[in-house]
């Protein structure tokens, strides 16, 4: 059985003893992960990697993810990715061909749309209907800057109707904000969405993708783009989640804050959120006939994006999360 192994304990130490991976903590406590059961690694804040550990996850290609003890993406190693080269050609010609792009742009924002809105139907909530003027303008958008606008708009409809979804429960969320997240909804989310993040960039690696080289958000700078593009439909599986934890697991003292006012799952906590992304990542949905663990479907939706760069007439259809089922 395979195993994502999630490391944010401060000073604990991951090495490599042969055919597995060690993990001691700063109590002298030792735990071994033996490597053909590890299919990726998370390591938050102060824990020490080994030269030997490193090398065995770049050698079976195993994706390590490298973050902040408040969730804050570092970086993101893995082993070469071989081959794919002409399909990589093709990503670039489209990341520099604006108007080749918008097609795939504009479906992946009305996706993420669509699927925003069942989120807020699934909970009856009435702002689902103030999406709707943003799903149709994201369909027939002219460029990118309108397209951007009317993901922003959809998204503050969006996050006004998550909030209310909230009442009932210790939090309070009024309106979505990072760099740094200033309270637990947001700092919760946040986490989530670099959980997800981890998930994408994994498969682009798959299929021999640029993370970096995407149709809709700016590829000029140090953002993994593609990969941001690509989990853009997929971040209401956070959402969902995270509401649910806000509103039965989580409670305000499994957060901290610091004097500049970041705010983050506190150290001991993140455990809850790690085993309940588990749990959904091997949950099996009914998608497209068959059932299928939701970590599957993710990576099988980065597939759709490869087969859109290989064959031009293909039409690139994002996950809609209403055509999922038990």
């Amino acid at each position: 059985m395979m195993c994502t192994l999630y490391l944010d304990q401060p000073g604990a130490r991951l090495g490599r003893e042969g055919w597995q991976l060690v993990l001691k903590d700063r109590e002298g406590g030792e735990r071994g992960f033996p490597l053909e059961q590890v299919d990726r690694v998370l390591i938050y804040g102060r824990v020490q990697l080994t030269a030997d550990a490193l090398n065995a996850l770049l050698e079976r290609g195993i994706p390590t993810t490298l973050l902040s003890r408040s969730g804050w993406l570092h970086g993101h190693v893995q082993g070469e990715c071989g081959g794919q080269v002409r399909r990589r050609a093709r990503q670039y010609a489209l990341m520099a061909d604006e108007a080749a792009a918008l097609p795939a742009a504009r479906a992946l924002i009305t996706a993420k749309l669509r699927n925003q809105r069942w989120l807020l139907r699934l909970h009856e909530s009435p702002a689902a209907a103030g999406l709707e003027s943003s799903i149709a303008a994201a369909q027939t958008a002219e460029n990118a800057a309108h397209l951007r606008g009317f993901e922003g708009s959809g998204a503050r409809a969006y996050f006004a109707g998550f909030g209310a979804l909230l009442q009932g429960s210790p939090f309070t969320f009024f309106g979505r904000h990072h760099h740094p997240a200033p309270d637990p909804v947001n700092a919760l989310l946040s986490l989530g969405y670099t959980l997800l993040l981890g998930e994408v960039r994994s498969a682009l690696h798959g299929y021999g993708l640029d993370p970096f080289a995407g149709v809709f958000h700016a590829s000029d700078g140090g953002q993994p783009s593609c990969a941001l593009d690509l989990m853009e439909p997929l971040r209401p599986l956070v959402d969902r989640l995270s509401l649910r934890l806000a509103r039965h697991e989580l409670e305000l003292a499994d957060f901290q804050q610091d004097a500049e006012g970041a705010c983050w799952l506190g150290d001991g906590r993140r455990g809850k959120l790690y085993a309940a992304w588990e749990t959904l990542m091997q949950e099996p949905v009914l998608w497209q006939g068959e059932h299928h663990p939701y970590r599957q479907i993710i990576h099988r939706q980065v597939g759709e994006f490869a087969r859109y760069l290989d064959e031009p007439s293909y039409e690139f259809r994002p996950l809609a999360l209403s055509a999922l089922g038990r």
